[in-house]
């Protein structure tokens, strides 16, 4: 989250003594807003790192909102909604029996480098539905469930992917408030 002292905020008053308030917020208003629309393109970039979620998976449910700031309220947010994500749409291997022949166990990886072997678990193609990943609960041949992985927001809301995003927002609001500010001393 970005978080601005009082004191940045004078700073720039007492350095721009000639211009009016509203014009200061304005310039900060407008920073933070592109600030949030950076944060938000740089989800995925930090997501795909940690994740081995597939791109079209990851967009697929997700509802991002940004709450846009303005010269009444400087305050900007960026929010995430998501479904989970069915397993079979991150890295999995194995699962999958050919007529005759024993199926080798089903490997997922969700979190790059962390591979885990399911022992009862398979893939099965649903025709329209898709493909899918499943876990037997009990012997009997009814009692399966699908799996899934974490859901988009889950991913972004991980502290290593908000780092990333707080770091790249943050950087980009310095570069932009500096741009509104000289943008409104040119006139």
């Amino acid at each position: 989250m970005i978080e601005l002292q009082s004191e940045r905020f004078e700073a720039v008053q007492q350095m721009l003594g000639n211009l009016s308030g509203s014009e200061m917020r304005s310039a900060f208003a407008n920073a933070a807003n592109r600030a949030m629309s950076t944060a938000r393109s740089t989800s995925w970039k930090a997501v795909k790192e940690m994740y081995t979620v597939t791109r079209t998976a990851f967009y697929h449910d997700t509802k991002t909102h940004i709450d846009r700031a303005d010269t009444g309220s400087l305050e900007a947010s960026l929010s995430f909604k998501s479904l989970l994500i069915p397993l079979v749409d991150f890295k999995t291997k194995g699962g999958t029996s050919r007529k005759g022949s024993r199926s080798s166990p089903l490997r997922a990886e969700v979190i790059r480098g962390a591979e885990k072997t399911l022992k009862y678990a398979y893939t099965a193609n649903l025709g329209t539905y898709g493909e899918a990943v499943f876990e037997r609960l009990t012997p009997k041949r009814e009692s399966s469930s699908e799996l899934y992985g974490p859901a988009a927001a889950q991913m972004v809301y991980n502290p290593e992917v908000l780092e990333q995003m707080d770091d790249a927002a943050m950087d980009t609001f310095e570069r932009r408030l500096e741009h509104e500010l000289d943008r409104i001393l040119r006139g």
